[in-house]
């Protein structure tokens, strides 16, 4: 029986009314709301959104806002007896609240869900992020009360129920489009503002011009009326003078202060997941017919694809961008998760399997896949990439393995990625594995040699590099190892995510859809031709100044891994044409890698603990406003629970030399009696 079967008889039942405790004791972050009204009148609310009653101080009798943030969506249905006979997935029991004409169904997000953004269906709206609803408890301007119908725990949202709504809202799109009714929606505004903000504009710093036409367009397409604050959202973002978040690492791409130092230390949590780009292309398609229903990451399958693509394109006679001739297709990838088991290694099978069932069926990839374990050393890989060993001793200045691959792509896949490093004995010594990858990402050769034991080279390799990793794992594994400011992070793209819980069977995979699927992109491949819109080099231009602009270490070789995911989007989208909304979402593509690189690169000096959990107790101040952390907080930023961390002992060793030479100082207790500190040391 679906969910809203249940509820609805319920509806009409008079309930007391609660109080916005209800909300925060779900961890919902909350806004007040005048009395009778269901707008907010708290400038910047989406900044300001806590899940603390202190923020209703002194509002007695006021209505609260329940605001959709980076844990918690939201789903608005506005006509229940629409929504059940189009949507056909059952709603969970999860907490609702009766609104006047429907009701608000919260849920804890998923990854498709943040990847979904905010959408409407008009008989629903999503809000995955920035938007709110009215709060239990709360009284419309009609004078109906919004009443806790179901009081269960907020699960996480089925991917099924979320994939439901992608498509009705496509498809009802798609048929008021074609009967000529206004059909934009905040999406579409969001590329209309890439297409207008151009370089004069933001030499300028026109931002009352932008708006101005924001609102026109709004006027004239938009389906429903995005609000001004939305659209000047849209124009902050656009010249990036939001406020920083009190908490997690900053999402704009930024010079770090001189004095403040520029490795984040975060936890992966903190990490902002709306920044993850929405699902625009076949890619994004295969990946989510691989994970839908399961524990899978849908980041996960989205990039190994992207690097299987990106391998398999021919290397001769495919579409170059004229403003970055020298791309090549070569990624290397490392997926990082909090603990084992978050499907890291069940995703790259699925993908390895997608291209060999292909192979099968007639339909090359032109791809091989080689076991990162089986390598041993730089000399044996020459060999598995299909050079030969000299059977006798060499004496003499010449090769005695001499590589020339070929034009097909190479995946090397490590299920563990320490083991590269395990078997990098001579990695520091200019001539091990991770020394011979990093060589072939850049020029696609590498050579080595001695006169006791001849010399081996690689020629045209064109491999793509796979590793998997615990967050420990990385940790421990690069720490210390000169592999950041050598480089070779530099050139991996970074995916961090771990499994969602899902009970019961996993969903099975559509073979059908995913063969089609195949054959799109396979067709794709053979494209001579990839067109751009107007509107994209403005964009374009905007992220390359933001990198420009970031601290030199973080930013290694982002301007490279930009241009490449925007090739692949637009290379494998159904018009093959890179789009206005392509190269947005390849920008905060961009972005959150550049924030990756600050939340998880470790530190590349092998310093001991004491001084790593120095830097980031200083590190956590120095974030703060007010320079103030509780013990509690300070604990969490020096991860006093990970392994490797150096532990409680080693966290009340630093906290008492910091109390000492009077960098902080106790200047009060929380409500339990532990103190809080204040940063009195130099910024």
């Amino acid at each position: 029986m679906n969910f809203l079967d249940r509820a609805l008889p319920l509806w009409e039942r008079e309930t007391a009314t609660p109080i916005f405790e209800s909300a925060l004791s779900r961890g919902l972050s909350i806004i007040p709301i005048p009395p009778g009204e269901k707008g907010t009148k708290l400038l910047n609310w989406p900044e300001k959104a806590v899940n603390s009653a202190e923020i209703m101080n002194g509002l007695d009798g006021w209505n609260y806002g329940v605001v959709a943030n980076d844990t918690f969506c939201i789903l608005d249905i506005d006509d229940p007896e629409a929504f059940r006979k189009e949507i056909t997935v059952p709603l969970p029991a999860t907490y609702t609240v009766k609104s006047r004409r429907g009701a608000h169904c919260y849920f804890r997000h998923s990854n498709l869900s943040k990847h979904l953004g905010n959408r409407s269906g008009g008989i629903f709206d999503f809000q995955s992020s920035y938007k709110y609803v009215v709060g239990e408890g709360s009284v419309h301007p009609s004078g109906h009360v919004y009443a806790c119908i179901d009081p269960s725990e907020i699960v996480t949202i089925p991917d099924d129920l979320v994939a439901a709504l992608d498509h009705y809202i496509s498809e009802r799109k798609a048929r008021r489009k074609a009967g000529g009714l206004k059909a934009g929606d905040r999406e579409d505004m969001l590329n209309y503002a890439g297409s207008i903000f151009t370089q004069e504009m933001k030499d300028s710093d026109d931002r009352e011009k932008m708006l101005a036409m924001l609102h026109a367009r709004n006027e004239t397409e938009s389906e429903v009326l995005l609000s001004d604050g939305d659209l000047r959202r849209m124009v902050q973002s656009a010249f990036k003078d939001w406020e920083p978040s009190e908490t997690g690492p900053e999402v704009i791409l930024s010079k770090a202060p001189a004095n403040v130092p520029t490795v984040e230390v975060a936890e992966i949590a903190e990490v902002k997941p709306h920044l993850a780009p929405s699902r625009r292309d076949y890619l994004d398609e295969v990946a989510e017919e691989l994970t839908q229903g399961t524990k899978l990451p849908f980041n996960f399958a989205r990039e190994n694809l992207k690097m299987l693509v990106l391998a398999a394109l021919p290397k001769f006679g495919r579409p170059a961008l004229p403003w970055f001739p020298k791309l090549h297709t070569r990624e290397y990838l490392v997926l990082i998760s909090e603990s084992p088991g978050a499907g890291k290694g069940e995703t790259f099978r699925r993908v390895q399997q997608t291209a060999a069932r292909s192979e099968q069926e007639g339909r090359p990839w032109d791809l091989e896949f080689v076991d990162g374990n089986t390598l041993g050393s730089p000399q044996w890989a020459c060999v598995v990439f299909g050079g030969e060993r000299s059977k006798d001793p060499i004496k003499v200045r010449k090769p005695g393995i001499v590589v020339d691959i070929g034009p097909n792509g190479r995946i090397v896949h490590y299920d563990e990625g320490r083991k590269l490093m395990q078997q990098d004995a001579t990695g520091k010594t200019e001539r091990g594995l991770l020394t011979m990858f990093t060589s072939l990402f850049e020029s696609n050769t590498h050579a080595m040699g001695s006169f006791a034991h001849g010399s081996a080279a690689v020629s045209d390799a064109n491999v793509s590099l796979s590793m998997h990793f615990t967050r420990a794992g990385f940790d421990s594994v690069f720490t210390g190892s000169g592999a950041t400011s050598g480089g070779f992070l530099s050139r991996c793209v970074l995916v961090v995510e771990d499994g969602q819980p899902i009970k019961g069977d996993w969903r099975k995979v559509s073979s059908e859809r995913v063969k089609e699927l195949i054959g799109y992109i396979l067709d794709c491949r053979a494209r001579k031709v990839l067109l751009q819109e107007e509107g994209v080099d403005a964009i374009r231009q905007k992220v390359m100044d933001e990198i420009a602009q970031a601290d030199p270490l973080h930013a290694a070789r982002l301007p490279f891994l930009f241009a490449q995911d925007l090739y692949a989007r637009g290379m494998f989208s159904k018009e093959g044409v890179i789009t206005v909304g392509a190269a947005w979402r390849a920008g905060d593509w961009v972005r959150h890698q550049m924030q990756l690189r600050h939340t998880i690169w470790p530190l590349d000096l092998a310093m001991d603990r004491y001084e790593r959990m120095g830097l980031a107790l200083r590190k956590a101040f120095l974030k703060s406003p007010n320079r103030q952390r509780t013990l509690k907080q300070m604990k969490d930023a020096a991860h006093v629970y990970r392994a490797g961390s150096g532990g409680i002992g080693v966290f009340n060793a630093t906290v008492k030399q910091l109390l000492t030479a009077g960098e902080i100082k106790a200047i009060a207790k929380t409500h339990a009696g532990t103190p809080i500190y204040g940063w009195e040391g130099e910024d």
